[in-house]
């Protein structure tokens, strides 16, 4: 039984491929909770996998001269937020650096939940939880989502031309429709911000 266990979740790691993150609730369809983390342990002991914290495991990226990478931080944090059911939000100088406003790489990573406050320790890195309202967490996993939660970091009075020029280039990549619909989750001033850029366009 645990051979089966072992073999189905083998193969349902190999289906998402290298960088996948985890956790034991990820197979609570292939077994029993303890078989299902005896099946990890194995996995673990053997190499296939990599336990990044407690009860979050992932599927180790390879690189041909840097050897092993390091987990990707937004999959693990999908892979907490499916464990608890909630949804997230790259926010602050991480959802600022990720869109190209900033070239500065938080040592601190910051995301926004419905769900309850949490801090990750990954190595060195620091992955924050913070429960915010649902209005900021109403366009979570979406490309307008990370923009605003991005131009909201830095505020209206220190977004610059060269930002602009940014932000430009990801809303010619979004569909019309995508960005009314999300605006009406933007504070005044980023609604204000894009209106006029998207005129600009025209």
């Amino acid at each position: 039984m645990l051979q089966n266990t072992e073999i189905n979740i083998k193969n349902r790691i190999y289906g998402h491929g290298k960088g996948w993150c985890f956790t034991v609730g990820h197979f609570s369809d292939l077994g029993n909770h303890e078989a299902v983390k005896k099946a990890l342990q194995r996995l673990q002991q053997s190499g296939l996998i990599r336990r990044v914290s407690r009860g979050l495991y992932d599927y180790p990226r390879q690189h041909e001269k840097l050897g092993t990478l390091p987990p990707d931080v937004d999959l693990i944090a999908k892979a907490i937020a499916q464990r608890y059911g909630v949804r997230i939000q790259q926010s602050g100088a991480y959802a600022a650096n990720a869109v190209g406003f900033s070239e500065q790489v938080p040592a601190r990573v910051v995301y926004v939940t419905d769900g309850v406050p949490k801090k990750v320790k990954i190595g060195k890195l620091e992955i924050n939880f913070r429960r915010t309202t649902p209005q900021n967490t109403a366009l979570a996993g979406t490309k307008m989502g990370l923009l605003i939660q991005a131009l909201r970091h830095f505020g209206e009075q220190r977004i610059d031309e060269k930002m602009e020029q940014t932000l430009k280039r990801h809303l010619d990549k979004i569909a019309p429709q995508e960005i009314k619909k999300a605006l009406k989750y933007a504070p005044i001033w980023v609604r204000e911000l894009i209106n006029r850029l998207l005129k600009e366009e025209k």
